[in-house]
């Protein structure tokens, strides 16, 4: 209707500024440098586009310095991707961080179109809550 608006770009999506850019080197998988991963985020989510600013900032500052980033140099142009050793921990804990109910909410609220949801995390399993997941693990006399 006429009163309609985009709940998209209000919305961020549920990730940390850290958990943002792990999440373009997973999908993208080849070293980018910062503007590809701003680019990239901006086409996810539309309610980036106010957080690019500090996300250019923090990504220099500190993300780039994180243990499970390396650092490429490609002529004058720096890129970056996930080192070896940490993808499979940093995919495991991004789609166990998505698969928790209020984070899947928010990225769905968040995110440009839901089905871009099964091209980053293709099967996923949403769990109901982590207190209900931590009861089960309880052993009962």
């Amino acid at each position: 209707g006429e009163k309609y608006k985009h709940p998209k770009q209000q919305n961020m999506p549920p990730y940390n500024l850290r958990q943002l850019a792990l999440l373009a080197f997973v999908a993208l998988k080849n070293p980018i440098n910062v503007e590809q991963i701003v680019v990239y985020l901006l086409f996810l989510f539309p309610g980036f586009s106010a957080h690019q600013d500090i996300f250019r900032k923090k990504f220099v500052s500190e993300i780039s310095k994180q243990k499970e980033i390396d650092m490429v140099e490609y002529g004058n142009d720096k890129r970056y991707k996930i080192n070896q050793e940490n993808y499979e921990e940093v995919v495991k804990f991004l789609r166990t961080f998505t698969s928790i109910r209020k984070n899947f909410e928010d990225l769905k609220a968040s995110i440009f179109d839901a089905d871009f949801i099964n091209v980053l995390f293709p099967g996923l399993e949403i769990m109901e809550e982590v207190q209900e997941q931590k009861k089960s693990l309880e052993v009962h006399p």
